[in-house]
């Protein structure tokens, strides 16, 4: 493949790496890893708008201002990834084992990876990425600039791992394909997923819209002084939740949760899934979009964000909703 091919799609995923500042253990990267056979489907203005959009989210991240900087929302995610363990890397560890062989797709800054490389679960560990991780972290663990479905060919890991990635890639076929046929070991491998699985752009189904609804109205019929904090969601009007403008997303960033709701289906064509947990996000995503920093302060707020984090689980459970984020783990289907 020529160079002149390659630039446009080297320069998009430089474009595309969030600010390190934005890199929370909940991993919530932006990464094109591009099928070698697809065709680059994002203009250079796009890549430079999806930056941009990422950049000026810096402030709202930092702040608290998204879901997923809360306090009581990570500690609780963080507990349910942990699935009983003292954490997630020490569950894979205790269940499946010391691993001798690893490797990170997507693996943004590393953190992830550095840690399990420290907790013993991974003997050796390669992150690779389509974008440069920071120096720093390259003592401890194996770093590469490389496209996964393309350069790797025949590597027998026995863990191949993925944290908020996969839902950004189009072609799922082409990459589970190599994963099975090429990068993970066929005999004592395994696929790890910390994952976005739910509606496409999240446009939510009636029902989820409803539930959310139907819990929101609860809380501002027992919490009337917040009813002003819990509006500046400008997605909920007080009487409907509304699901975010799909078309503004694509502008954004057209490769985000491209297929995420057919991740699960695909892989489950080429690997047998060996545990599944629920992670929620069905809820605390969008509920308190934007509201976040008005609720955390003192008791009530934080009463607030308990009931939604409750009210979230009762409904997967009762599945009146599906759970959005997961943690799975896959091997191959004749293991």
């Amino acid at each position: 493949m020529s160079i002149l091919v390659l630039l446009p799609l080297l320069l998009l995923l430089l474009l595309l790496r969030l600010p390190l500042r934005l890199r929370l253990r909940l991993r919530l990267r932006l990464r094109l890893l591009q099928p070698k056979k697809q065709k680059l489907r994002i203009s250079e203005e796009s890549a430079k708008r999806i930056a941009e959009k990422w950049d000026k989210a810096a402030d709202t991240f930092v702040t608290g201002g998204a879901w997923h900087q809360h306090p009581l929302v990570v500690r609780t995610y963080k507990q349910r990834l942990a699935s009983g363990s003292e954490s997630f890397v020490a569950h894979i560890r205790e269940k499946y084992g010391v691993r001798a062989k690893c490797l990170s797709i997507g693996c943004g800054d590393g953190g992830i990876e550095v840690e399990m490389v420290q907790a013993g679960l991974c003997e050796t560990m390669e992150g690779i990425d389509l974008s440069p991780v920071p120096a720093e972290l390259r003592e401890r663990v194996k770093f590469s600039v490389r496209n996964a479905e393309k350069d790797l060919e025949e590597q027998g890991y026995d863990l191949v791992l993925f944290t908020h990635a996969l839902h950004h890639i189009f072609d799922l076929e082409a990459m589970s394909t190599a994963i099975r046929d090429r990068i993970m070991d066929p005999t004592k491998g395994i696929l790890v997923l910390e994952e976005y699985v739910g509606p496409v752009r999240w446009q939510f189904p009636p029902t989820h819209l409803n539930a959310m609804a139907d819990l929101l109205k609860r809380l501002e019929a027992d919490y009337p002084e917040r009813v002003q904090h819990i509006r500046q969601n400008p997605l909920w009007d007080g009487n409907a939740f509304t699901p975010p403008d799909a078309e503004s997303i694509k502008k954004d960033d057209p490769s985000e949760t491209i297929r995420s709701n057919e991740i699960i289906p695909v892989l489950s064509q080429y690997f047998a899934l060996v545990e599944s947990v629920p992670l929620g996000g069905s809820f605390f995503q969008w509920i308190f979009h934007n509201a976040y920093n008005a609720l955390k302060d003192d008791g009530a707020g934080q009463e607030i964000v308990q009931k939604m984090l409750d009210a979230e689980m009762q409904a997967i459970s009762n599945g009146k909703v599906t759970s959005d984020y997961v943690f799975q783990v896959w091997k191959n289907p004749q293991q």
